[in-house]
């Protein structure tokens, strides 16, 4: 209510999180679909997902990058009426399309290169009014701008054998199994993917005491199709988590995502 400029009797109705054990790292951007808030955690790397009816939170990571820091997400733009969401890596050096319906992130890396070092810090993002595919970006450290349109097919296909996995406390392994798939609809030709994992265990997308290994790290594609990878919980604290399983052919990055359940 307004009285002479003054708002008064200002109510709180809702506070998030509303769980102490919750801690939010440095929230930037947001929007809110369906009774579910999409923000960026500018702190961390991690695009988060807060359910409000239920109180649910699940973080998205980024994949890990090559310099080994913390990708800062930053402003998020929504398309395709929520089906997707587009947001800028601050320090992550890349484009990401994140697709709300199959729960895959698609990063696209910016292949410009400052004189001063290899971080482009792309700063600001804007759909295109006539196609929600493609984002425009600005490069504050190379004085450019560019564009990413979503729509063109990357060079492969990933995909895994599991929604889920769950680590004991007794060690034991766990194994997932990866396809990985030529497209042969993309532009360029390309036989080689590198192979990574990231989690919301560690704000950095770290795995911290989660020991993960492949069975090979780089699969050529006119040779080998399925990969291995195995999981082991050393001694990481017990919750639910979030884990990305991503393939690189060196201008993007594809990654898709596992519940992570670590019992106590």
């Amino acid at each position: 209510m307004y009285d002479n400029g003054l708002v008064k009797n200002i109510h709180k109705i809702l506070e998030i999180p509303t769980d102490h054990k919750i801690s939010l790292g440095s929230p930037t951007d947001l929007f809110v679909s369906n009774e579910t808030i999409w923000l960026t955690e500018h702190g961390t790397s991690f695009l988060t997902k807060y359910q409000i009816n239920s109180e649910n939170l699940t973080r998205f990571p980024t994949s890990q990058n090559a310099y080994q820091v913390t990708t800062l997400p930053f402003w998020i733009r929504e398309a395709n009426n929520g089906k997707g969401i587009w947001f800028n890596e601050h320090e992550g050096n890349k484009i990401a399309f994140f697709n709300t319906v199959d729960r895959t992130l698609t990063e696209y890396e910016i292949p410009s290169l400052p004189t001063d070092g290899y971080l482009v810090y792309p700063l600001n993002i804007a759909i295109d009014q006539l196609d929600g595919n493609k984002l425009w970006f600005s490069e504050w450290n190379t004085d450019k701008f560019g564009m990413v349109d979503a729509q063109i097919p990357i060079s492969f296909e990933i995909h895994s054998d599991k929604n889920k996995i769950v680590l004991g406390n007794d060690s034991k392994q766990q194994s997932v199994v990866i396809e990985i798939s030529k497209n042969s609809l993309a532009p360029y030709d390309n036989n080689i993917v590198f192979l990574n994992a990231s989690s919301s265990v560690e704000p950095n997308a770290g795995l911290g005491n989660v020991d993960v290994k492949f069975s090979v790290n780089v699969v050529d594609l006119s040779k080998t199709h399925q990969v291995q990878l195995l999981l082991r919980n050393d001694s990481a604290p017990a919750g639910d988590y979030t884990l990305g399983i991503s393939g690189s052919d060196g201008k993007v990055t594809k990654t898709v995502f596992l519940d992570l359940e670590i019992l106590k």
